[in-house]
């Protein structure tokens, strides 16, 4: 790679001179600006790369202040049946209570029925008792 240039040390003629001190220095300006130019790329995609880590390191400490606080799934499932069981059991013994409930009320019922049908023949008897003595005594 070579570049000419002008030289026009008289005026009269704009010739393109080449020199090997001259090509030197314009490959390493060259190499330089190439080199320099891949130093900011460089740079910036690592600007970038690290900004991309920083919000991936954001979101993974969200995450895992989130998985802290939660519950592990298989705790989850197992609470989960315990409490349905707890559940049924609960509804049984609540369905047994109440058929207890009912037949004591049934029983409740009929004592207090047979008690009044008791009281009834007793006055009954007691009324009739001094007929019976009438008939008795003659």
């Amino acid at each position: 790679m070579s570049i000419d240039i002008p030289v026009d040390k008289t005026g009269r003629n704009n010739e393109f001179v080449s020199t090997p001190e001259i090509e030197k220095n314009v490959k390493r300006s060259d190499s330089s600006q190439f080199y320099q130019k891949l130093y900011e790329e460089t740079r910036e995609e690592l600007r970038e790369k690290q900004e991309r880590l920083e919000i991936a390191n954001y979101r993974v400490g969200q995450l895992e202040a989130q998985l802290k606080n939660s519950i592990p799934l298989l705790e989850y499932h197992r609470e989960s049946s315990e409490k349905k069981l707890e559940k049924a059991k609960l509804l049984e013994q609540k369905e047994l209570t109440e058929k207890a409930l009912i037949q004591t009320t049934k029983k409740l019922r009929f004592e207090e029925y047979n008690k009044k049908l008791i009281l009834t023949i007793l006055l009954i008897l007691l009324a009739l008792q001094p007929l019976w003595l009438l008939l008795l005594a003659k």
